[in-house]
C-alpha cells in the first residue's frame, strides 16, 4: 500500500481480488522455492497470528517517484 501520507497504507490502487489472489499464490510459490519453511493463511481473511521475531526486522519501502 501507499504509505507516503500518514501511518496507514492506502490500498485504493490494489488489484481486483481475482488477480490479487493469483499474485499472492505466485509469491508463495516463489518463496517456497527459496525458503525452507513457508506458511500461508487464507487469502482475504482477517486473521490473528502469533509471530516471534528473533533479530532485526527490515522493512523496505520503495517508490519510482522522487520525494
Amino acid at each position: 500500500g501507499d504509505v507516503r501520507k500518514g501511518r496507514r497504507p492506502s490500498f485504493i490502487k490494489a488489484a481486483p481480488p481475482e488477480k490479487a489472489q493469483k499474485l499472492y499464490e505466485a509469491l508463495v510459490d516463489s518463496c517456497k522455492k527459496k525458503v525452507k519453511t513457508v506458511e500461508k493463511g487464507q487469502f482475504q481473511a482477517h486473521m490473528i497470528i502469533n509471530v516471534l521475531n528473533d533479530g532485526p526486522v527490515t522493512v523496505l519501502l520503495d517508490s519510482d517517484k522522487l520525494f
